[in-house]
């Protein structure tokens, strides 16, 4: 996989991969990553549910 991502750095293609800690992420963006999702679905999904509950809590009484 470092070599893919090497040769795609070197050509100006844009790398782009998760992130998982902050570390990691750092680490991607030293590597040449350009596109680096810092979070995860779960968070993503945990905003939505509670976006969810709070709109049905004011507007659902």
């Amino acid at each position: 996989m470092g070599k893919v991502r090497l040769s795609a750095v070197e050509a100006g293609v844009p790398v782009g991969g998760p992130g998982f800690r902050v570390d990691d992420v750092n680490e991607k963006a030293v590597d040449g990553y350009q596109l680096i999702n810092h979070g995860s679905t779960t968070g993503a999904l945990k905003q939505t549910v509670h976006g969810w509950f709070d709109a049905y809590t004011v507007y659902g009484r």
